[in-house]
């Protein structure tokens, strides 16, 4: 998969590692893609090689801030809600290059992507892609679990999050950087074969992915947001999710048969259907 490696530095000097996928010839449009609860990029790599086959258009696929401490092992960030300005400066910086800005929230990034649109968008953003969204975990729209879950590879501190959950609302955030959930941490993203470490995120990166308050989803442009989910999603129940998005917002949902929450981004119907979608704006 040919790609450019690069860094993007924010405001406050921070950087973060930043891959891009560029046609021939150049386009003025631009896909900013923000992955989920974990880095692992794999799959967002492969959509990215069927995009751009598909249709002329740049892809760009960031790490998030909190997720490059691979030898450290504890994703943090500075403080709550920094996401929303490293979005704002990315899409910035898209604008000096691109006319149209495309942008594709995969699980957890749908919520980063919900939160930067529903409060100071780019004039420049066309569409919106979210792709098996986890918006809020208060949604009514996943598989039933409850207390700490834990397997070999993921762990949610379930108890510690409710806590923490109710100092926020509390306006107490001295706690905030303790750990709620354990996830694998790939060295290189996107090589699968990558060593791999257990690593762990903190309650305020967490909560700077979710949309806070869902009642403002109703102001969403339903003509631009565009869902996607796999009817055998691991995580979100599709018909529930489906039920809830066409009541609250009141646009389609695309539940794809036989495809989860990862494979929903590599299908040939997620690709055409994408791909249709924007070169409908081109014309």
């Amino acid at each position: 998969m040919k790609h450019i490696t690069s860094l993007f530095t924010f405001s406050d000097k921070t950087s973060i590692p930043y891959y891009e996928f560029p046609v021939k010839p150049t386009t003025n449009k631009v896909l900013l893609c923000i992955h989920g609860i974990t880095s692992d990029l794999e799959h967002l790599f492969i959509m990215a090689e069927n995009i751009r086959s598909n249709v002329r258009i740049d892809i760009h696929i960031p790490i998030l801030r909190g997720y490059t401490s691979f030898e450290e092992g504890k994703g943090d960030i500075k403080r709550k809600g920094i996401y929303d300005q490293d979005l704002i400066e990315m899409i910035d910086e898209l604008s000096k290059e691109y006319e149209e800005i495309y942008l594709l929230g995969h699980s957890m990034g749908a919520g980063n992507i919900l939160r930067y649109y529903l409060n100071t968008p780019s004039e420049k953003i066309i569409n919106i892609f979210l792709v098996a969204p986890f918006i809020n975990p208060s949604m009514k729209v996943f598989h039933d679990k409850n207390d700490d879950q834990s397997d070999d590879l993921y762990e949610i501190f379930f108890k510690r999050a409710v806590f923490l959950g109710l100092l926020d609302r509390l306006k107490i955030g001295f706690l905030s950087h303790l750990p709620v959930v354990k996830i694998p941490l790939r060295e290189i993203p996107y090589d699968t074969s990558s060593k791999t470490i257990s690593y762990t995120l903190s309650f305020r990166l967490m909560i700077s992915r979710f949309v806070s308050n869902l009642a403002i989803i109703k102001r969403l442009p339903i003509e631009r947001i565009h869902i996607f989910i796999g009817e055998n999603d691991e995580v979100i129940h599709g018909k529930k999710f489906k039920d809830y998005w066409e009541k609250e917002v009141g646009n389609e949902t695309n539940l794809l048969e036989e495809l989860d929450h990862n494979s929903v981004l590599t299908s040939e119907e997620f690709t055409r259907k994408m791909a249709a979608i924007i070169r409908h704006v081109s014309n």
